[in-house]
């Protein structure tokens, strides 16, 4: 009986074993494309509002370090406008936190916006995540960990796409222009605090 149990328990090991060594070895999206975070959310922080704390926060350089963390997981050599000037697809990511202080809880939501050739985005998507916390106690921790959950959602809602996908392997290339720069400098029409 009890060498029964034990074979069945070993391979049920082994089955939860091999489909989670087949998820870390699923194939990366490869494509000429570039994120984009606007200059405006590393220039102007904002007030994360509580009664009794003062707490300003930037959201450039979060979302910055999320998108490198989530993005070089999925795809393969993610760049920044910085490093990559002629991309085929910009990712213009847009990044807004709000902070419930009667809750805890860090409310983050994402606006990704994939740009192709002109100014106006070929497709928009919005995603938001909360995670628990205090924002008198590591509140840099409980942001990132915010910001991770919805770059990770937005994630997979570009990897199911079908207009993201045949964006970033178009079949005739076109002549982007600095199309990140051009988008850069357009200020997002609107400014949450």
């Amino acid at each position: 009986m009890f060498i029964i149990f034990k074979s069945a328990l070993t391979s049920i090991v082994l089955l939860l074993s091999l489909s989670n060594s087949a998820n870390a070895f699923a194939e990366k999206l490869d494509g000429n494309f570039a994120i984009l975070i606007p200059n405006v959310h590393f220039q102007n922080p904002v007030r994360l509002l509580h009664p009794y704390y003062d707490y300003w926060h930037t959201k450039g350089p979060a979302t910055q370090k999320a998108a490198q963390k989530v993005f070089n997981q999925h795809f393969v050599n993610p760049k920044f406008c910085a490093d990559n000037k002629m991309p085929d697809v910009v990712l213009s990511l847009e990044p807004q936190l709000f902070f419930n202080a009667q809750m805890n809880v860090f409310h983050a939501q994402m606006t990704a916006k994939v740009y192709n050739s002109g100014i106006s985005p070929i497709l928009t998507i919005k995603s938001e995540a909360q995670e628990i916390g205090l924002l008198h106690s590591n509140a840099d921790f409980h942001i990132d960990k915010a910001y991770l959950k919805v770059m990770n959602s937005v994630v997979k809602e570009l990897e199911k796409d079908p207009i993201f996908l045949a964006a970033l392997n178009p079949t005739q290339k076109t002549i982007t222009n600095d199309l990140c720069g051009t988008l850069n400098v357009l200020a997002p029409t609107t400014l949450f605090f």
